[in-house]
């Protein structure tokens, strides 16, 4: 039985629906984390695991969305369509958008579960760019949404976007500090850097992260902030280098203390 055109519409105006909900408390959750605020009722850890959970569950809806929209009857839109964008005869710019809105969540996907191969550094990068498919989703559901002219989809729009900038301004308030704490100061023109000395001193261990195991719980920079900090997603950056000796001890017991055993102690 083929659906009514109007039940057709209904399941895109939900999924439109849906879907700016979903990218937006994941956002919410993403500022929240780089903030270390908490959900009412969870630890901070909390946070970041429900961050997880919805953003898994943003991507997955958004792929019930895409292939639901390839079998529809009432649209011609292909699989090359929802991979590559620009290039669909049904209105290349909208669904252009929300194409890229997949492929960018696909590469955040697939990043992360290689992180341990390809690094931390590389990992993050890609992931910031999650932020910009808040964006591209809501520009995506205005110019092609079914629904626009309801004020009901309005005033979730309006809502959504209000919401999203008002949690951005202390975010970017904490960049500011960040930078103003964590400053880079290159090295002035033509002069040299003063000379490392060295000891015969035997060497302090340093610490390693094991990424496969690391959940950005945390708790190790509450234990060695003048070593280690956060980054916008709880997990850690640690200082080069080896551990201060008067670090030495809490050092031992941010690798004890880790939930999952992901920081070690290594000594060369």
């Amino acid at each position: 039985m083929t659906p009514s055109p109007t039940a057709a519409t209904d399941w895109r105006a939900l999924g439109t629906s849906v879907r700016l909900v979903l990218f937006t408390v994941v956002v919410l959750l993403g500022i929240a984390v780089r903030l270390r605020a908490r959900v009412p009722g969870l630890p901070r850890f909390g946070t970041v695991s429900l961050h997880r959970a919805l953003s898994l569950s943003a991507t997955a809806f958004l792929v019930l969305h895409i292939a639901t929209a390839v079998v529809d009857d009432y649209v011609n839109i292909t699989v090359v369509d929802t991979v590559v964008p620009f290039v669909s005869d049904c209105q290349p710019l909208w669904l252009g958008l929300g194409t890229v809105v997949l492929d960018l969540m696909l590469a955040v996907l697939i990043t992360s579960l290689l992180r341990a191969r390809i690094g931390h550094r590389t990992w993050r990068t890609v992931h910031r760019l999650a932020y910009a498919s808040w964006p591209f989703a809501l520009v995506h559901g205005i110019g092609i949404g079914t629904d626009n002219g309801t004020s009901w989809m309005t005033w979730l729009t309006v809502a959504c976007v209000a919401t999203v900038l008002a949690a951005f301004a202390p975010r970017t308030a904490h960049a500011l500090r960040d930078a103003r704490r964590h400053p880079r100061h290159p090295a002035p023109h033509g002069r040299r850097s003063p000379p490392v000395t060295t000891t015969t001193a035997p060497a302090t261990p340093t610490l390693d992260v094991d990424w496969t195991a690391c959940q950005a719980h945390g708790l190790c920079a509450g234990l060695l902030p003048d070593h280690m900090r956060l980054d916008e997603w709880g997990y850690p950056i640690v200082a080069k280098g080896p551990i201060p000796r008067a670090a030495l001890k809490r050092a031992k017991r941010a690798a004890a203390d880790c939930p999952v055993l992901a920081l070690k102690l290594r000594s060369d």
